[in-house]
């Protein structure tokens, strides 16, 4: 028998019970090896007297050990370390499986079966000859760009099983510049209904931008810019669990969508200092794109949601 509380109970332990140190990947990187720990919280009143066991893709991944076995002790807390390593910091996905056999209530047992947490990192290239804003990636600076290409479904457990994505990120003093080539084999069935600021862009064809410009990992910017350029956005923070989202916000961006024989695009130019306080050297930042001939969606960094603290990292050169 399940109960209502034992519902909980799996769900605490599911999202709670297992936690990493911040484990940093910056893309393009090759073959980095990283010491990581990770603490095992036992919430219930039965040991924990099991192994976690690592299962991943060896092509991306090395772990060491593999098996790791757990102490801890009711209503408790242990540290345990370990070494990954990874080969292709811009091929992540999909991420290394943990398994764990766990007491969630007296005599009650359920398997966790999780992934490793990462935070991806991007370099920003800093550029002299700023790209025209004209809904075309023919700008020879996005040619010079190496663009993110690697995103997963929201668990991490799988690549996404979106048509390709490109996003190309550059800057200067005064503006940050993003590229995004969204490809789509049926450009027939692109959906883009909303036409109003702040209009239902999150129904349409879209990718969605987080933006922590301060690096304060509280208050952070949200935009959700539709396949023809639309614009829906709002400023965000998340203090001492409490979330609040001003969508009356307008954000300072300069954006225009254009089309391929493949593929919808988009151009935004962001004035800097539209996103006051912000940071010279480091902002949170995630993106997906969202594609509703699929029904599903594409995401960078894990895992994805209104939380700063869970951003990826951009840092400007």
């Amino acid at each position: 028998v399940v109960t209502g509380s034992d519902h909980l109970a799996i769900d605490r332990a599911d999202t709670g019970a297992v936690k990493f140190t911040n484990c940093i990947v910056k893309e393009e990187t090759k073959n980095i090896t990283q010491n990581s720990k990770l603490t095992v919280i036992n919430y219930s009143t039965d040991s924990i007297s099991q192994k976690l066991v690592w299962s991943f893709d060896g092509a991306r991944y090395k772990i060491i050990p593999t098996e790791i076995p757990l102490n801890v002790s009711p209503e408790n807390k242990n540290d345990y370390t370990f070494k990954f390593t990874v080969l292709n910091g811009s091929d992540i996905y999909p991420l290394p499986q943990f398994k764990l056999a766990y007491p969630f209530a007296y005599g009650k047992v359920c398997t966790l079966r999780n992934g490793l947490s990462l935070t991806r990192l991007k370099n920003v290239a800093k550029i002299t000859v700023p790209p025209t804003i004209d809904g075309s990636l023919a700008d020879g600076v996005w040619k010079k760009l190496k663009p993110i290409t690697n995103l997963a479904r929201y668990d991490g457990i799988a690549l996404t099983p979106t048509d390709p994505t490109e996003v190309y990120l550059a800057h200067d003093k005064e503006n940050l510049y993003i590229g995004a080539r969204c490809y789509e084999k049926d450009l027939s069935k692109l959906k883009a209904v909303a036409t109003e600021h702040d209009g239902a862009t999150y129904m349409d064809d879209n990718i969605w931008f987080f933006f922590d410009s301060d690096f304060d990992k509280e208050t952070y910017y949200q935009v959700i810019i539709s396949s023809n350029g639309t614009v829906f956005d709002r400023l965000c923070s998340l203090k001492d669990g409490k979330s609040t989202k001003d969508p009356k916000w307008n954000g300072p961006w300069d954006i225009k969508s254009g089309r391929e024989a493949n593929a919808w695009v988009l151009e935004i130019k962001i004035p800097k200092k539209g996103l006051e306080p912000f940071s010279e050297k480091r902002w949170g930042f995630n993106f997906r794109r969202l594609q509703t001939r699929v029904g599903d969606a594409g995401y960078w960094s894990l895992p994805f949601g209104h939380d700063p603290k869970t951003f990826g990292i951009i840092e400007f050169e």
